[in-house]
């Protein structure tokens, strides 16, 4: 009893550490292989906290997809935790559920179009529900042979190189205005897909956008999707930042068959990243703005500059006119290179800051990533665990069998479902009398051989007789004693056969025969109980490889932070730069500008000066033009094609991730287990 107790409770804490790793609550669907836990978990860190006055309850959601082998649905169940936030009497919530169960307790509800009131009674509600609202996102599994695709149908039992393809297509979307412009934003869903391939069917075995794992007798293999993710970051160039969404394996397959694939999809991985740098990047781009306008007026400036020089070495007779259009010139010069270096200290100033909001956001890509770096840590543990769990199961499983009767066979992870198939199968086919039948016969055998000596008795008095009639006279004893036990032997097997032929022994046979058929029953349900918790440990299997794929993908998201914080880095670099060139631009048009202002008292000296003026001013006129190509051009594109662009977006992917809060509505967080039928 105490031995039940503890696989019981081993079994249950299995299922609360994967449910804690997911950040859910689960309800039970034991008709659909789904596992459950019962009572309230912990909330993960990222979850939304809300105030105890708070009227809402606080909804943490799972929807299970239950689909076929193309990722078709068939069925969606979704399990809710209502956390009773300030233990009211009653709560109401707005739920498109429909055929809802109470799996946590006995409060009832009552029901008012799309509005479902609790009678709480201060307590927190855990219940299931169905519906056939529109998922959030579509997976479509797609099947190659030898280059051609193939139904998921057809495909059993081939043999040849085959591909396997998720595609994942996000139907979550909003629009959010960005520089003016409405843009489509996806919630930032992220896709986990794990199954286990059978090395004796696939060897050399690729995968594109996830990890393979091979313990020698099966493949196990993760993939991770971020659908709609580089739409909505404005990213077309793969050869910038590389996010995948679809996931694909490409394997020789000798009679194809595979099992269940568990795909986990949530918007939670973006939900602790902080990427708000303020009003910080809107000043800095209208500095840009600025700077463009500065650099414009100085190249005019400096070719009309060039322009009234030549003019008046042309016209020197009117050389007091050309004298008043340099003036003008040079104080558009000197106005522009003033704005120019107001526009570069401003963006300069603003480049630093937005590098040091890169570095915000590398920090916390940095967090992520060392979270999901403990989670990893423990997934040796959580499939120890329910890998002893399950040999704890097959033991009793096994110790059932010989109980029943049926010897011979030792029920493994591996072999479990095979052999209890057999036994059935043997049994429903004429095994069940023939038990009875074997049966009654070693009960009637055992009873007969207890008058084993009573019937030797009854044979020697009939040997005896027959020798005082004179016809074993001849015999000798050693030939008497013989005839008398192959006598008995005879008579015993006479009496076991009259006994198995009478009516009540035949009666007996039949009661074993019925008897017998429970036994398939339990075997039937014994059966179901090991497959419930094979889904469990298969699905804790993908889970944990899961785990450690979006590890890797958080330590690429890291990577693409770094690269951007060196941008921003060379942007804060070459703005100081700017600033500086900017500043001695300024001082020497200033200067420019006051002997222009002295020239008037120099006429006679000024015709040679203004000759070599004229040639400086061209070269300051291709100077400035090759300045604004090589240099402020680079800086704006910058500042316009990458930090402002994606900095936006980024901001509206963080929004549009924080307000997708449920599947059926209300406050709090979702997550989704698609499950896709096995093609065996």
């Amino acid at each position: 009893m105490k031995q039940n107790k503890a696989r019981r409770t081993a079994y249950i804490a299995c299922c609360a550490m994967l449910a804690g790793a997911l950040g859910t609550t689960a309800a039970y669907a034991a008709n659909d292989g789904i596992g459950h836990t019962e009572g309230p978990q912990e909330s993960p860190a990222s979850e939304e906290v809300v105030s105890a006055d708070s009227e809402q309850p606080v909804k943490n959601e799972t929807v299970y997809v239950l689909a076929d082998a193309n990722g078709s649905t068939n069925k969606v169940i979704v399990s809710d935790w209502l956390r009773n936030v300030n233990g009211a009497g009653t709560i109401s919530e707005e739920s498109v559920l429909r055929n809802i169960e109470n799996v946590g307790g006995s409060e009832t509800f009552t029901e008012n179009g799309d509005i479902r009131t609790w009678n709480a009674s201060g307590s927190d509600i855990y219940y299931q529900g169905t519906t056939n609202a529109d998922l959030p996102l579509k997976i479509k599994v797609t099947y190659y042979l030898n280059g051609s695709e193939i139904s998921a149908a057809d495909i059993l039992g081939k043999s040849g190189r085959v591909t396997v393809r998720f595609d994942y297509e996000n139907l979550q979307k909003t629009v959010k205005e960005i520089n003016g412009e409405e843009v489509d934003i996806y919630v930032p869903f992220a896709a986990i897909t794990g199954m286990m391939l059978d090395n004796d069917i696939f060897r050399n075995v690729e995968v594109t956008n996830g990890r393979l794992v091979n313990d020698g007798n099966r493949t196990f293999i993760v993939g991770t999707a971020f659908p709609g993710l580089p739409e909505s970051l404005g990213i077309q160039d793969s050869d910038k930042l590389n996010i995948p969404e679809y996931f694909e394996i490409t394997a020789d397959a000798d009679g194809f068959s595979i099992g269940n694939t568990m795909t986990i999809a949530t918007n939670e991985l973006f939900s602790d990243i902080d990427i708000d740098l303020g009003d910080e990047e809107s000043a800095m781009l209208e500095d840009v703005d600025k700077l463009k306008d500065a650099m414009d007026q100085i190249i005019y400036g400096s070719g009309q500059l060039y322009d009234g020089l030549s003019e008046l070495l042309e016209k020197s007779s009117a050389l007091t006119d050309g004298v008043g259009a340099l003036y003008d010139g040079a104080a558009q010069l000197n106005n522009g290179t003033a704005a120019l270096y107001d526009g570069a200290a401003r963006l300069s100033e603003g480049a630093y800051k937005a590098n040091d909001g890169a570095a915000q956001l590398y920090g916390g890509s940095l967090k992520l990533t060392e979270g999901l770096g403990e989670l990893t840590a423990s997934n040796a543990t959580l499939t120890a665990g329910s890998e002893q769990v399950f040999n704890s199961l097959l033991d009793m499983a096994n110790t059932q069998l010989e109980d029943a009767g049926i010897t011979g066979h030792i029920l493994t992870i591996e072999n479990y479902r095979e052999t209890l198939d057999e036994i059935i199968s043997s049994l429903e086919n004429g095994g069940l009398r023939k038990i009875a039948e074997e049966n009654a016969r070693k009960q009637v055998t055992e009873a007969v051989e207890a008058k084993r000596d009573m019937v030797r008795t009854e044979v020697e008095k009939a040997v005896k007789a027959q020798a005082e009639a004179g016809t074993s006279t001849q015999m000798p004893p050693d030939e008497i004693r013989k005839i008398i036990e192959d006598t008995t032997d005879a008579r015993i097997a006479e009496l076991i056969e009259e006994n198995l032929s009478s009516e009540e022994v035949q009666k007996k046979i039949e009661a074993g025969t019925e008897s017998a058929k429970k036994s398939v029953t339990k075997l039937y349900a014994l059966k179901e109980s090991l497959d419930s918790y094979n889904t469990f440990y298969t699905g804790l299997a993908a889970y944990t490889d899961g785990v450690a794929q979006a590890a890797d993908g958080a330590a690429q998201i890291k990577d693409g932070l770094s690269e951007l914080g060196s941008g921003t880095a060379a942007l804060a670099d070459g703005a100081g730069k700017l600033t500086d060139g900017a500043k001695a631009l300024s001082d020497g048009s200033e200067d420019l500008y006051n002997g222009i202002g002295e020239l008037d008292s120099k006429i006679p000296a000024l015709i040679d000066g203004i000759t070599r003026l004229k040639d400086g001013s061209g070269k300051l006129s291709e100077g400035c033009v090759e300045f604004n190509e090589q240099g402020i051009t680079k800086i704006t594109d910058l500042a316009d094609g990458e930090l402002g662009s994606i900095a936006d977006r980024l901001k509206a992917l963080k929004a549009a991730s924080d307000d997708y809060e449920t599947f059926t509505g209300g406050t709090g967080s979702a997550k989704f287990v698609y499950r896709t039928e096995a093609i065996e």
